[in-house]
Formats: C-alpha cells, sequence, structure tokens
C-alpha cells in the first residue's frame, strides 16, 4: 500500500471490527483491493477531508440539496414530486417533500427539521427530528422498505403490503453508540382507509392483491420507546419497541404493542457458526388493521407469502448452521475475487394466533401464547454473496425452504437482500 493508502487502516479494519461485532466468524473478510487509494482521493477532496484546506468557516456554510421523489403502490398509484433540504449551521438541517399521487389524485408531503449534537460525557449522539405533513405508509410496521416494495408492486405486482393515510406530527429524540440507543417518538395523526386504485404494472399482468384493506378511521396520539443493545460479552444484540394509545391522551384507539427480538452468532469451531433468533409480538386492546402483527415472508417463514398471516400475536424462532468457508476457496472454484461466496441451512418455526380463520384479520385476544396446532415449521439451504459494498453486514441471499408438517403451503425459492439476522427492525 501506498502512504495514502495507509491512512485508510483504521477504516478497513473498522469494516471487519463492526462485522465480527454482529455475526464473528460468519462473516468472511472484505476484499478491499483498489478501493483504498479510490477512498482516499475522494476523501483529499471533499470539504473537511484529509488535504482539505479550506476555512472553518467555509465548512459552515448553509448547504443546500434537492432530488426527486417518486414512489409506486396499488393505493395511491404514482407518487411523483421532490425533495429538498437545507442545512443552516448551528440550527439543523431543514427539509421539505412533495408528490402528487395518479391514482388518488391527491398531495401527499412533508415539512422536517432535523438536529443533531454530541453527548461527549456518554459518548453518544442524541438525533430530533419533528414533521409535519401527509404520509402513505404500510399497515407493517415492523418491517418494511419503500425501495423493494415500489420495485416490486411497479415491475410485476408483486407487493404485499396494505397501506393507510396519516395525517398530522410526530417527533423523536434518539440517543445513541455503538453498543445501543434509546428512541422516544410521539405521534398525533388522522389516519384513513385508502381505495385501491391502480391495477396495471410495469411489465404487464395483475398486482396480486387486487385490492387495499382498509383501515380504521380515526385520530392516533400514540407514544412509542425503541431500546437496542449488544449482550455485554457475546456476539447477540436485543431490540425491544413498545407502542401505547389510549383516550386519556386524546386518542380514538386503545391499544397497546409490543414486540421483543434478539439475535446473535456463536462460532462452532473454525468452520461452522451457529446464528439463532427469535420474535415476540403482541397487540393488545383494540385489533386496528393497521396495528396487525405480520407472519410469513423473508422477514419470518420462507413458505408462507410475505404478509399472509395477520394476527395480534405473533412468535417466530429461526437457526441458521453457516459454513464459514469461502466456496470459491474451499471448492477451487473459478470464480472472481469479488464473489466470494458462503452456504448454510436452517430451521425455523412461527405461530400466529388472534386472527379471523376466513378473512386473515386480526382480532383480538387475552391469550399471549399459541396453540399447538398454530405452529408452522420449516427447513431450507442457502447461498449467499456478501459483496462487502455499501454496507459489510448486507448479502444477497438464495433460499430454498421447504415446509414440515401436514399443510397447504408449498416449497419456496427466496431471493433476498439483507442481513442474516434480519428479525430487529431497528437495525
Amino acid at each position: 500500500m501506498t502512504s495514502a493508502d495507509s491512512a485508510l487502516g483504521a477504516y478497513v479494519r473498522s469494516l471487519s471490527d463492526s462485522t465480527d461485532s454482529w455475526f464473528g466468524s460468519t462473516a468472511a473478510p472484505l476484499d478491499t483491493t483498489g478501493l483504498d487509494s479510490a477512498l482516499v482521493a475522494g476523501l483529499a477532496k471533499s470539504p473537511g477531508g484529509p488535504g482539505h484546506s479550506g476555512s472553518g468557516s467555509q465548512r459552515r456554510k448553509l448547504s443546500f440539496g434537492y432530488g426527486p421523489a417518486f414512489g409506486f403502490n396499488r393505493a395511491d398509484g404514482g407518487q411523483l414530486g421532490g425533495t429538498g433540504s437545507m442545512s443552516v449551521p448551528r440550527a439543523g438541517q431543514l427539509s421539505a417533500r412533495a408528490q402528487y399521487t395518479t391514482g388518488t389524485h391527491d398531495l401527499l408531503g412533508e415539512g422536517a427539521w432535523t438536529r443533531s449534537w454530541g453527548l461527549e460525557r456518554w459518548k453518544s449522539r442524541a438525533v430530533f427530528m419533528a414533521a409535519a405533513g401527509r404520509w402513505t405508509e404500510a399497515f407493517d410496521r415492523d418491517h418494511f422498505d419503500p425501495f423493494y416494495a415500489t420495485f416490486n408492486a411497479l415491475t410485476y405486482g408483486g407487493d404485499r403490503h396494505q397501506y393507510v393515510r396519516r395525517d398530522g406530527f410526530r417527533a423523536s429524540l434518539r440517543v445513541g453508540r455503538d453498543q445501543g440507543s434509546l428512541t422516544a417518538q410521539w405521534r398525533d395523526q388522522l389516519e384513513s382507509a385508502l381505495p385501491y386504485t391502480t391495477d396495471w404494472v410495469l411489465f404487464g399482468g395483475d398486482p396480486v392483491l387486487p385490492y387495499n384493506t382498509a383501515a380504521a378511521h380515526g385520530r392516533a396520539r400514540e407514544w412509542s420507546l425503541h431500546a437496542d443493545a449488544g449482550v455485554p460479552g457475546t456476539r447477540f444484540r436485543v431490540n425491544g419497541h413498545y407502542w401505547t394509545s389510549d383516550p386519556r391522551i386524546g386518542s380514538d384507539f386503545l391499544y397497546r404493542r409490543y414486540q421483543l427480538s434478539s439475535g446473535g452468532d456463536i462460532s462452532l469451531g473454525q468452520h461452522f457458526a451457529l446464528v439463532p433468533q427469535v420474535m415476540f409480538g403482541r397487540l393488545r386492546g383494540d385489533a386496528l388493521p393497521q396495528e396487525a402483527l405480520f407472519l410469513g415472508g423473508v422477514y419470518s417463514l420462507r413458505t408462507l407469502d410475505r404478509n399472509q398471516l395477520a394476527a395480534s400475536g405473533r412468535a417466530f424462532a429461526r437457526a441458521d448452521l453457516v459454513l464459514v468457508d469461502d466456496l470459491r476457496d474451499l471448492l477451487h472454484l473459478p470464480l472472481p475475487a469479488w464473489l466470494p461466496l458462503q452456504s448454510g441451512a436452517f430451521v425455523a418455526s412461527g405461530a400466529a394466533w388472534g386472527r379471523d380463520p376466513v378473512s386473515g384479520a386480526a382480532i383480538a385476544t387475552l391469550r399471549d401464547a399459541p396453540h399447538r396446532e398454530e405452529w408452522l415449521s420449516e427447513a431450507g439451504i442457502g447461498l449467499s454473496w456478501r459483496p462487502g459494498i455499501p454496507d459489510p453486514l448486507m448479502s444477497l441471499r438464495f433460499e430454498y425452504a421447504w415446509p414440515i408438517g401436514p399443510d397447504d403451503r408449498d416449497t419456496h425459492l427466496t431471493i433476498a437482500f439483507q442481513r442474516l439476522v434480519n428479525v430487529m427492525p431497528g437495525r
């Protein structure tokens, strides 16, 4: 390496360290050949980077940004618009978004203010955010990615989310560091149903769900608390999220919703690692469609369609046995260095209770555990490619799963871009 490249040694090591802290031996080392010099050159040209000669006053000037804002779902249709932002010295960042919907012929958008500051005493950082506007959001509050949902809906109609309109205000305060984080949030929003307006997809065909489930109408005033932390001395993390809404704080709804999850890595010698993860969630009080707990898909059981079961109780457990060795080296495959492959096998079991067996809708229940017949299990094998960029913890995974037990589920081939431990929405 050149002398300039050596300045990135700490950065490259940090990629490996952050990966090891999550998955340990399940993560193959990154191949950074050719990346170091390019990144150093970029840093040298950037404000505040190595070799930057600009004064401090120049770096504290106002900065502006703008760009397009696009989305698509079968409720709104196309969401066409743009975003803009302005960073104000010592005051934080102001941002705005405006979109026109081609299906409902409506305007979506928001204005937001974000401010962050360091807490040196606790070696942490705090971030405050406040926003007001109109949003279209998915019922699934635990696992939703707007980019992949838009891509699936637009290209082949494969979006299996339901959507709700929310108008109002929300604010959050997050305090975090590498070992964990704590977030408190308040929202005051009017929630309303959205129609099914758009059935066309880019490459022809029809949406897999030719409807949009109606959300319960009313004003939701809600407090929530989210905590995430590493377990000292282990490669495990725990994650908890609690939501509460009550007429005593001016809400039209009464519910308590919580989810607990955990996952990590246990090394089994030099060649194998065991990666277990568990998740448990409950919805008490009003079983609103937009507050349901969902089971099925890449975040839980592969042999169920995404969000196939909606319930007021959910439990899930999965264990992966991962071959740590790179298959390219182990099997002497003629593959390029940028294509490290790992293989593995898994077993999983999940249950959803408190639901209407005909419609699948969530129903209120006082039961805190599933019945034996409500458990669904599966096993499978998989292959993963971890490119290391842009996130060293993400991998492209190909998994083939088959059901265990006498029911009407079929085998599934799943392709997903995600972390190995994926039940924790806060990461």
